[in-house]
């Protein structure tokens, strides 16, 4: 079992160009120190609005079925910059990286098959 203090996630953040706070993306990498034959794992975490106000779903819903169009149209969105592009690209490159190498050092131990 891996301790918390194992764990190191790096986060990066993705704002939106809107500067809206509500369209923030959060990158979740994470490897763990103690144990190199643990999978690399990459989380996308998006934060979803939440009405809690049975008035303001009722609202909502209206608006929905009468086909009004809110600023955001009906769903979340993020404009992506090309600084906050190129950070998300160095991010892929290095999760491929090192999922590839702990694929490579499974299959040297023996423990996951090829895939063909």
């Amino acid at each position: 079992m891996i301790a918390m203090k194992d764990w190191k996630p790096e986060i990066h953040y993705v704002e939106c160009q809107c500067s809206c706070s509500d369209h923030v993306i959060r990158f979740v990498y994470s490897q763990t120190i103690a144990e190199p034959l643990y999978e690399p794992d990459l989380f996308l975490e998006v934060q979803l609005s939440q009405f809690n106000n049975v008035f303001r779903r009722i609202w909502i819903a209206v608006k929905y079925i009468c086909g009004v169009k809110n600023n955001c149209g009906n769903w979340g969105e993020t404009l992506i910059g090309i600084e906050q592009a190129d950070q998300i690209i160095k991010l892929m490159e290095k999760y491929k990286k090192e999922t590839e190498e702990y694929n490579k050092l499974k299959k040297a131990v023996g423990q996951i098959p090829e895939v063909s």
